[in-house]
């Protein structure tokens, strides 16, 4: 997650500034290479330099998405960013699915090994479907694109409200998914039910009894609650600067996996605390902070903005 930042902060912004396409090309062959070397790391040392790499390389999803916002015509924007985003997010939870379900047949190692293949044929696939693109802005340094960055985040206050609700909501989300899989241990379940546990949530309301089942049940409603959140930011996000999208995208993600790092590792020391109950108390911090500050949110009156001239 640390690295995925790292991505959002210096890779993101080319999207405004090169074309998309390469850039998602070259990403995306990268992020291959990386969970390769990863499926291959002989000691946590190497494993953890692949994975810092990894979260580096992956800026596939945050390029793809503003193309998409800017391919479209105004008055469906927000309708595609809810479609590309509900499909990034469904890919998310099919990961844990078939990741935790193939575990314990391939190891960790075949899942990282099979993952960048599948990257690979995604790369292929891209190569052949995605348009190039004109930059938004010319002739413009990299030091002065990252500079616009702060710019964008001083100017829009309805950004930085997303970017606080979103960090928040992603702060309780990996503060749970972090430390599902040693919860699930105390129930004497393995490290695999954390994949199939999402499959059963489908069936959850038919036994509530069992402690799995309920478990399951708050998965999905956590799920559906992060989604929600993510996808209302972004789709609020992509009116604020037709022009300026990736950096937009920059400012909102950067701070969303921030708030992701720091659940997981307050998550964790939670868990080492007082357990589950620590971990639940934490996740209900994150979101009523994030509720808190919606509050004034939805009183305030909007200024005349770059966002209202557009």
């Amino acid at each position: 997650q640390i690295g995925y930042v790292g991505a959002m902060l210096f890779i993101s912004p080319l999207g405004d500034a090169r074309d998309r396409k390469t850039l998602i090309l070259k990403t995306c062959i990268a992020s291959a290479l990386c969970l390769i070397g990863m499926s291959l790391s002989p000691n946590l040392w190497v494993l953890a330099a692949t994975s810092l790499a990894l979260g580096i390389s992956t800026a596939t999803p945050q390029l793809i998405v503003p193309l998409a916002a800017s391919l479209s015509e105004p008055e469906r924007r927000g309708r595609v960013v809810g479609t590309v985003l509900g499909g990034l997010m469904a890919g998310i939870l099919l990961g844990r699915v078939f990741s935790g379900a193939l575990v314990g047949m391939l190891g960790w190692r075949g899942v990282l090994a099979g993952g960048g293949l599948l990257t690979f044929g995604l790369a292929v696939l891209l190569s052949k479907t995605l348009p190039s693109t004109q930059p938004s802005i010319q002739e413009t340094s990299y030091r002065d694109l990252l500079k616009s960055v702060g710019i964008i985040a001083r100017d829009e206050w309805r950004l930085r409200y997303s970017c606080w609700f979103g960090a928040m909501s992603f702060a309780a989300f990996s503060a749970f998914w972090t430390t599902l899989s040693f919860h699930l241990q105390t129930l004497g379940k393995g490290p695999d039910i954390a994949g199939v546990i999402l499959v059963l949530t489908f069936f959850a309301l038919l036994w509530a009894k069992s402690s799995v089942l309920l478990l399951a049940i708050a998965v999905i409603a956590l799920d559906f609650a992060a989604v929600f959140n993510h996808v209302s930011n972004q789709s609020r996000n992509y009116t604020l600067r037709p022009d300026s999208q990736s950096r937009v995208n920059t400012v909102y993600m950067t701070s969303y996996f921030s708030g992701g790092a720091l659940g997981s590792m307050l998550g964790g020391w939670a868990w080492q605390i007082e357990g589950w109950l620590g971990v639940c108390i934490l996740g209900g911090v994150f979101a009523g902070l994030g509720a808190l500050v919606a509050i004034p949110y939805y009183g305030m009156t909007p200024e005349k903005s770059h966002s209202q001239q557009s």
